[in-house]
């Protein structure tokens, strides 16, 4: 899970409470004018695992993942159907690979109800630097701490209720906090 996963969702709250709600209209426009560009982030937990996740979501992320990615008898992700797992391997350079599976989530059934791809790899940190390195090269930009969930807020696929539950999730710290987290992402107050 992406870190800090809610940001607009918390600014819109705390502009909420402290009276300033220019900020949050500021803010939410400048989120507004960030949705046509791709963005990308690491999405495993921090460290070294046997898996790293990197997620691109955005008008650009299959196709900046056909450029790294090396499928099987030339085919390419961009001809694929939605919701496919594809397995195949991650170009690092000319002549370096390593193993990884591709998931695509075609729009508008997506979490962001854009094209998402996961890229799921080595966990390595370095490794997943490089992958996300080539991908900026390639048109995406890092995604701010809570973009994801701000985009699947912003296009409806979430309500506020539930995205102040993820943000929860994220910033809980016992677990008192968790479960009443979990509480709200299962819809109760």
């Amino acid at each position: 899970v992406e870190s800090g996963h809610a940001e607009i969702v918390s600014t819109r709250v705390e502009c909420v409470v402290l009276g300033d709600k220019n900020s949050y209209a500021e803010r939410r426009n400048r989120m507004l004018d960030r949705l046509d560009e791709t963005i990308i982030a690491v999405s495993s937990a921090l460290g070294r695992g046997p898996l790293g996740i990197l997620r691109l979501t955005g008008p650009e992320a299959i196709e900046i993942v056909d450029a790294v990615a090396f499928l099987p008898a030339g085919r390419r992700l961009s001809g694929a159907p939605g919701w496919t797992r594809t397995r195949g391997e991650v170009l690092l350079d000319a002549d370096a690979r390593v193993p990884g599976d591709f998931l695509l989530f075609r729009a508008p059934r997506s979490y962001t109800r854009q094209d998402i791809v996961e890229i799921h790899t080595i966990g390595s940190p370095p490794l997943l630097e490089i992958i996300r390195k080539r991908a900026l090269q390639l048109g995406a930009r890092p995604a701010q701490p809570g973009e994801f969930t701000a985009r699947a807020f912003l296009s409806g696929r979430i309500d506020l209720a539930s995205a102040e539950a993820v943000a929860g999730v994220i910033r809980a710290q016992s677990d008192t906090q968790l479960r009443a987290a979990r509480r709200m992402m299962d819809g109760a107050l």
